[in-house]
């Protein structure tokens, strides 16, 4: 496949999908095997997208995506969106509120033999919840991109802005060093944030400002470079920062937590140096961890039920999925007195809390009695 096709196959997902409903196109498409990592969870082969593309679609019925960029190279395809769409219907548990919301992402998908077999898909989840009023909007109040940079020149080659890309995340993330900014942007960047600090603005002194501002925050920040695609002046990068909580992070008091975060940032070239970027990751995900931003008792109560029908189901996929990879067994002791089937029950939930939650699985009376 060429990266002419591979890229039509992508905009199917998003024109004939999502704007026009069209779920038989789903098993065309992808792969038996595909995946799709989101910031609502992880979502498998044609059937499992099918309820990715309901929970918000159902939500959303008038929804619509915007492709504001696309580039690929092999057989990825990295995709910059824009989606508006008004909550009719409820969203994991929140009541609909009529409120028309704007939500803008990327998405990085690996297509092979004409079918997708994998996507990470970032988007402002953080943002659109603000919008519906159930997170507090932290003076966010344009969650749009804004207008684009007007800076033109030569786009470079694109394996030299990787090259750029990897020593912008070396020298001034990892290394903690935002005064090197100036040796690979441009001062007339523009920035398009899409979490807690596009509140500090969008030119280059701002994102010096919100480096500072995280390295501050998390003096032990690491930033991995997980993949990247290029095409003429673009590159988009999938990325993970971890860190441990130490500084303030816009009024966010020190908790000493460890954290991990993932993202996709596309940036645009000109004559080699960094003239725009648009960031999309998890920056819900990143305030939950720190204890900040929690979810709203209807979205926890939408969780809950879920968790509990997989369970009644005996749908080991679908109940894993409601975990993350290092949760934690919170033993709770059961009602005294016990009868001896209790007793017996408990019995096997004390060796098997080492390897909660899998292991809890091959537990009959687990399945049987859950409480």
């Amino acid at each position: 496949m060429t990266i002419g096709q591979n890229k039509a196959i992508e905009r199917r997902i998003f024109e004939e999908i999502w704007n026009q409903g069209k779920t038989d196109v789903i098993d065309e498409i992808l792969a038996p095997d595909y995946v799709i990592h989101d910031p609502t969870g992880d979502y498998t082969g044609p059937e499992g997208y099918r309820q990715f593309f309901a929970s918000l679609h159902d939500a959303f019925p008038d929804v619509h995506f915007t492709l504001d960029d696309q580039i690929a190279e092999g057989e990825w395809v990295a995709t910059r969106w824009t989606s508006v769409g008004t909550h009719t219907s409820p969203l994991m548990g929140i009541p609909p509120t009529g409120k028309q919301t704007t939500a803008v992402g990327i998405t990085i998908s690996r297509i092979v033999d004409g079918k997708v077999v994998e996507e990470w898909n970032h988007w402002d989840l953080l943002g659109l919840l603000q919008q519906l009023g159930v997170v507090p909007a932290q003076g966010r109040t344009d969650f749009s991109r804004g207008e684009p940079s007007q800076i033109t020149g030569a786009p470079g080659d694109p394996e030299a802005n990787k090259a750029v890309i990897e020593r912008y995340a070396e020298e001034v993330w990892c290394q903690h060093k935002p005064e090197r900014l100036d040796e690979f942007a441009s001062r007339d960047m523009l920035l398009h944030e899409a979490g807690p600090s596009s509140v500090l603005g969008s030119d280059f002194d701002a994102h010096k400002r919100a480096i500072a501002l995280y390295v501050t925050a998390f003096p032990d920040l690491h930033s991995t470079v997980d993949h990247m695609v290029a095409e003429d002046g673009l590159v988009a990068v999938r990325w993970t920062g971890t860190g441990t909580h130490q500084g303030d992070l816009l009024g966010i008091l020190p908790t000493g937590k460890q954290v991990v975060w993932k993202g996709i940032t596309l940036y645009r070239f000109v004559d080699g140096k960094i003239v725009e970027q648009w960031w999309a990751w998890d920056a819900l995900g990143l305030l939950q961890q720190l204890g900040v931003v929690p979810l709203p008792p209807a979205v926890l109560k939408g969780l809950h039920d879920a968790h509990r029908a997989a369970l009644n189901a005996h749908d080991l996929d679908q109940w894993l999925a409601g975990w993350t990879d290092d949760a934690i067994w919170d033993y709770v002791p059961l009602p005294t007195p016990m009868d001896k089937e209790d007793q017996d029950i408990l019995r096997r939930c004390i060796p098997g809390a080492a390897g909660f939650p899998r292991t809890c699985w091959q537990c009959p009376g687990f399945r049987q009695h859950p409480r």
